[in-house]
């Protein structure tokens, strides 16, 4: 039988190719790790306070089952170990018939440019500004509220507002009741309603025989409420929910336990003692 030996210059060029294309892989992955480690050298924590919704509609309250699988002390890491995203602290209320407002307390792991613009995962971070967040269960947008080298304070008071509500429905005004509470994941109060009045709704048109008509409409009610409710100081501003800012003129949504009251107007606003 005749024995075929490959000449030695064709085993030594191979091994020579397989050491070249070893090397090549070695740097590649040299430089992705070396990548990688300058990008955590460079990187500050950073404390956000965002709103999860359904969409891009911050008034738009997240489905059930999004809000529901939600769970503080969620971490996000690195291959090398360090903690990109972790989840302090989650805050919900409900948001009518389909789901809860999500107030998301996080800390992130930013990288700084020399121009001091913050960036996380290549997207810039700024306040009143969308950002695409994968956390485990989330993978949602969220709206940024509050950006800060440290965690937000917690700066709660508690205000009587008057609202006024024009033209709602019978089946509304039936189940709201004084003392009636909406309360958050936490157990705080964030409304209750101290009194409420109702008459018939009013309606005004114009006509030949005055400048304005005025009828009643005896299907649809007015509504007049007194409701002490919690809000957060941010920025300069009182916010109820993070969401509405809390001043005359300003509309408001209240979910109590048997009836919702969407786009009420704050007719009065009053700070109460502490």
């Amino acid at each position: 039988m005749k024995l075929t030996i490959r000449p030695l210059t064709k085993t030594v060029s191979k091994l020579k190719t397989l050491q070249i294309l070893y090397g090549l892989i070695g740097i590649f992955l040299f430089s992705i790790f070396f990548y990688i480690y300058k990008q955590e050298q460079n990187s500050v924590y950073i404390y956000v306070t965002a709103l999860l919704s359904d969409g891009k509609d911050i008034f738009v309250a997240a489905p059930y089952w999004v809000a529901n699988t939600i769970s503080k002390g969620t971490k996000d890491k690195s291959i090398l170990g360090k903690t990109n995203a972790e989840l302090i602290d989650v805050e919900t209320y409900e948001g009518g018939s389909h789901g809860k407002h999500v107030i998301l307390r996080l800390k992130l792991s930013a990288i700084k440019d020399r121009f001091g613009s913050l960036y996380y995962k290549n997207q810039q971070l700024e306040v009143n500004k969308w950002l695409d967040l994968k956390l485990g269960q989330i993978d949602e947008k969220i709206y940024v509220v509050y950006l800060g080298a440290k965690l937000q304070d917690s700066n709660k008071h508690r205000y009587r507002i008057i609202i006024s509500k024009k033209s709602e429905e019978p089946y509304v005004v039936n189940n709201l009741k004084v003392n009636d509470e909406m309360v958050n994941n936490k157990g705080e109060i964030l409304a209750k309603i101290i009194s409420l009045k109702s008459t018939h709704a009013e309606i005004r048109s114009p006509s030949d025989a005055s400048p304005l008509s005025i009828s009643y409409d005896p299907l649809k009610k007015d509504l007049l409420l007194e409701v002490d409710i919690l809000t957060n100081l941010r920025e300069g501003i009182e916010y109820f929910g993070e969401l509405r800012k809390l001043r005359a003129g300003e509309s408001i949504n209240l979910f109590f336990p048997q009836a919702t009251l969407w786009d009420a107007v704050i007719t009065s606003v009053m700070k109460l003692n502490q």
